[in-house]
């Protein structure tokens, strides 16, 4: 299963129409330390909405669209630190999972019950009990990415 593409090109979209707002406000004089805070604020941030639900489900083809556009926009000035489509999603990711980790958590119910504290397997940083996965699909949720990478 993959992200529809209308997805991405809106993304693309609605980020090409901020960086031309950004284009005006360096035109306008806007330093380059606040050109950068702007970008993050304005384009990263909407790229990184949601991105734990949807980044596993793209294809290389999206996320190489998305790194392009990131690229061209360190190349022209707008940002002074290159961003890539993986290093937003793994920092969303890394997040959203250290936050799943309180009780009070709305996500922290989805996660499977503690293994017993008889059984001794090799170390782990969480206690939970690790799913099957036999379908892709399953493998890439949010929940079971970061119980295998992050929690």
């Amino acid at each position: 299963m993959e992200i529809p593409p209308i997805h991405i090109s809106n993304i693309m979209k609605t980020c090409s129409q901020r960086l031309y707002l950004l284009m005006q406000l360096r035109y306008q004089g806007l330093s380059s330390q606040h050109l950068d805070t702007v970008f993050k604020s304005i384009i990263v941030m909407r790229a990184a909405y949601a991105i734990s639900a949807w980044c596993s489900f793209t294809n290389k083809e999206q996320q190489g669209q998305i790194d392009a556009f990131l690229k061209r926009s360190h190349r022209f000035g707008f940002t002074r630190r290159l961003f890539t489509f993986a290093q937003i999603a793994e920092r969303a990711d890394r997040t959203l999972a250290s936050s799943t980790a309180n009780p009070n958590h709305c996500i922290h119910q989805l996660l499977l019950p503690a293994r017993p504290e008889h059984i001794h397997f090799r170390g782990r940083v969480h206690p939970y009990t690790l799913p099957t996965c036999t379908f892709d699909l399953f493998k890439n949720s949010f929940i079971n990415r970061c119980l295998f990478s992050f929690i």
